[in-house]
C-alpha cells in the first residue's frame, strides 16, 4: 500500500478494510482502529488522485 502512495496510485484499501468495516456493521462489532486507518488512507489518496501529478 505504501508503495501505491508513493506512486499516487489507487491503494487496495477498500478490498481490504472495506471487508473488514462491512463484516463490523454487520456483526455491530466496531472496529474503531481500523476505521480510523481507512479515513486516513482514504483522504490521503484523496489529495493527490485530484491533483495533477508533475
Amino acid at each position: 500500500m505504501l508503495q501505491d502512495v508513493l506512486a499516487r496510485r489507487q491503494t487496495e484499501i477498500d478490498y481490504i478494510s472495506g471487508d473488514i468495516l462491512s463484516l463490523s456493521r454487520k456483526w455491530d462489532y466496531p472496529c474503531p482502529v481500523n476505521l480510523t486507518m481507512y479515513y486516513l488512507i482514504k483522504s490521503k489518496e484523496k489529495a493527490y488522485l485530484q491533483q495533477p501529478y508533475y
